[in-house]
């Protein structure tokens, strides 16, 4: 007769690993907590990022430290191709997180005047973004930078985005009024700045310059680049601005602030005319524009009595606003939002309005001007 001893005690481990069970997984929670927590607390760190430094008036910005730029003494030509390798630079460089994080990390990348590369954290979807992401998602931007290896495919297919994405723009029309309004503002600094100037020279490159980058040449200034992060190597931010760089608009003078006409022959991506005011803003944000009533006009908040008088109620029925700064210039575009757009007439009654604006404001307005900018024809 076999014994029932064996079955009963390896029955009594088998209960006695059942009641275990709940307090083993407990203890792995905690435990994989603990190590959680920690890496989170690394990732989440405020700690700035070698390389990269966070914008104080932008919430989920931060400029790239470690790219080389040329001297402000440099050619049209040094400039062109230093800035197309940098948009170059910045697509490959965001495309490729974005694919590595599965998403979760997804940065556009701008340059301006001063040929500073700022990427912008953006939130898509149910993906929104606080401190903790940020400071992730800056430091995975940093870690896929050091660690990219560029091969001739990864190269011509981020030439192949970069020149969809500006073939696509360039075929907008007023469906989409606001980046219509981006081409047609474009399009308007380019009647306003002189050729070799550094703005022109920015508002100029096409799709024709990305086509004419070969990988040789891009793949050493991206060795250059990446070097420089990976030693800590820190540019000084720079501020670049021209002088002379405006032609000449001709316009009459009807206010004591003048009202500037400019025509340009070109079309405007479905808008008629588009208003330009430079030195309007002083700074980013919304406290940047010291006007209260242009202020209330750009931001609306509902609460203004300003823009229940006319024309200031029909101008925000039927306008909005976009900022750009090129060089010491801060631009701030008026365009029409919906349809119809509005008429050369209407706009240069609006741009009255504003001047007339200004001229009750006692502050003194160095640098304001505004432009009407007429487009002549149609796309």
């Amino acid at each position: 007769m076999i014994s029932n001893a064996p079955r009963r005690a390896f029955g009594s481990l088998i209960n006695a690993g059942r009641r275990l069970q709940p307090l083993l997984i407990l203890m792995t929670l905690l435990a994989n907590a603990t190590i959680a927590t920690g890496a989170t607390s690394d990732m989440c760190s405020s700690s700035a990022v070698t390389g990269f430094e966070r914008r104080s008036a932008a919430r989920h910005q931060v400029i790239a430290r470690f790219i080389a730029r040329p001297s402000d003494s440099a050619d049209a030509g040094e400039i062109r191709r230093f800035a197309t390798n940098l948009q170059i630079f910045a697509r490959l460089s965001h495309t490729r997180l974005y694919k590595t994080s599965s998403g979760q990390c997804s940065f556009g990348g701008s340059m301006d005047t001063s040929l500073n590369l700022t990427y912008e954290l953006v939130s898509i979807g149910q993906n929104e973004h606080d401190e903790c992401s940020f400071n992730r998602c800056v430091r995975a931007l940093a870690k896929t930078i050091e660690s990219a290896a560029v091969s001739q495919d990864d190269f011509a297919g981020t030439i192949n985005g970069i020149v969809q994405a500006i073939r696509r723009s360039d075929s907008i029309n007023f469906r989409y009024p606001g980046l219509a309004a981006n081409n047609a503002l474009q399009e308007v600094y380019r009647h306003i700045y002189l050729p070799g100037t550094r703005e022109r020279t920015m508002v100029d490159i096409s799709a024709d310059d990305f086509l004419k980058v070969r990988f040789e040449d891009f793949y050493r200034w991206f060795k250059i680049q990446q070097t420089a992060l990976r030693s800590g190597y820190i540019e000084p931010l720079s501020s670049f601005s021209s002088s002379s760089q405006t032609a000449d608009i001709s316009g009459s003078a009807t206010h004591e602030i003048d009202v500037e006409e400019l025509n340009i022959d070109h079309h405007g991506w479905g808008h008629r005319s588009i208003i330009l005011l430079d030195h309007a803003f002083e700074r980013e944000g919304i406290d940047g524009i010291e006007n209260a009533t242009l202020r209330t006009f750009c931001h609306p908040n509902g609460k203004s009595t300003e823009m229940k008088l006319e024309p200031w109620r029909e101008m925000a029925d039927r306008l909005s606003c976009h900022r750009d700064i090129l060089g010491k210039d801060k631009w701030l575009g008026i365009f029409s939002k919906r349809e119809p757009p509005a008429t050369d007439a209407d706009m240069m009654r609006y741009a009255r309005a504003i001047a007339q604006l200004f001229e009750s404001d006692d502050r003194p307005h160095v640098g304001l001007r505004i432009i009407v900018a007429k487009f002549l024809q149609q796309q």
